[in-house]
């Protein structure tokens, strides 16, 4: 799969997802797993830029809430890796 320099995503059935758990937003960093694309895509909306990393992973940047983020990573965990913030890393890894 080829990527573009950046995906800037701009549309999603459901753009606010990330945003419907309360709390203070953070800048999180992802390395995931190219299968799992069209679901970053759908779960993050426009909360999310896009890279290319390699021929098997790209990397997200995301805005989102810990709680929202957490269920998030939590369910792709083999699919994600998580590269910041280092204490959100910590806490998935362990």
């Amino acid at each position: 799969m080829k990527y573009p320099t950046e995906i800037a995503c701009k549309q999603s059935m459901y753009p606010y997802k990330m945003k419907m758990y309360q709390g203070e937003e953070f800048h999180y960093t992802l390395k995931c797993d190219k299968r799992i694309l069209d679901y970053v895509i759908e779960e993050c909306g426009n909360e999310v830029s896009i890279q290319p990393c390699d021929d098997e992973h790209f990397y997200a940047y995301i805005n989102g809430t810990e709680k929202g983020m957490t269920y998030f990573v939590l369910q792709y965990i083999s699919y994600i890796e998580v590269l910041e913030p280092s204490n959100f890393r910590q806490e998935i890894c362990n």
